[in-house]
């Protein structure tokens, strides 16, 4: 994985020749790996106030001001879970953008499918920034104890909601994993195996 990800690293400008299933997924790999670090890291202080606040909540005694409190804490941390993802989705399309234009290529594909899945998430990043009050309201909605039926509801739309993010993964897993040309083909020779 180490070679795969200092050649990608290299050439994360360069969108030109190939690059085999091996070196693009490796890198993939890495950088999955790097957002899961991130994450984690983002994640513990936005964690902390929660809990913070949920015991604050949980020393009245009365269940309906804790589930009201959860809503109104889950609904500040979805708000900024959701700004983080977007920044971490501009890293993520700078840091693969030339890679997988390179491994398209070795597929004898153009670079311009690249935009197939960028253009879903693109899509996404946009449908979510316009729904964060809704997502807001509706994590409030699922915390209510008092009418389960509107708790169901609200978790079916956001499992709705949260499908629309699958779609650039999904385009990228299915251009990402097509057959290498043997031989050269109109993008270069065969790549060399790191």
């Amino acid at each position: 994985m180490l070679a795969e990800t200092k050649h990608n690293l290299r050439r994360l400008l360069d969108f030109s020749g190939r690059d085999t299933q091996p070196t693009f997924w490796w890198y993939v790999l890495f950088v999955f790996l790097l957002n899961l670090a991130v994450w984690t890291v983002m994640i513990v202080p936005v964690v902390g106030d929660l809990m913070n606040s949920m015991m604050a909540a949980a020393q009245t005694g009365d269940e309906a001001a804790i589930a009201a409190a959860m809503g109104v804490e889950l609904g500040e941390m979805v708000e900024s879970m959701l700004w983080m993802g977007m920044v971490a989705t501009l890293l993520n399309v700078a840091l693969l953008a030339a890679a997988f234009t390179r491994r398209l290529h070795d597929s004898n594909l153009s670079g311009w499918w690249g935009l197939l899945p960028l253009g879903l998430q693109a899509a996404a990043t946009w449908y979510t920034s316009t729904r964060i009050d809704d997502l807001k309201a509706l994590m409030g909605q699922m915390m209510n104890v008092a009418d389960p039926q509107a708790s169901m509801a609200a978790q079916s739309q956001m499992s709705t909601d949260s499908l629309i993010g699958w779609l650039p993964i999904i385009a990228l897993v299915v251009l990402g994993i097509r057959k290498s040309t043997a031989g050269p083909n109109r993008y270069g020779e065969v790549p060399a195996r790191l």
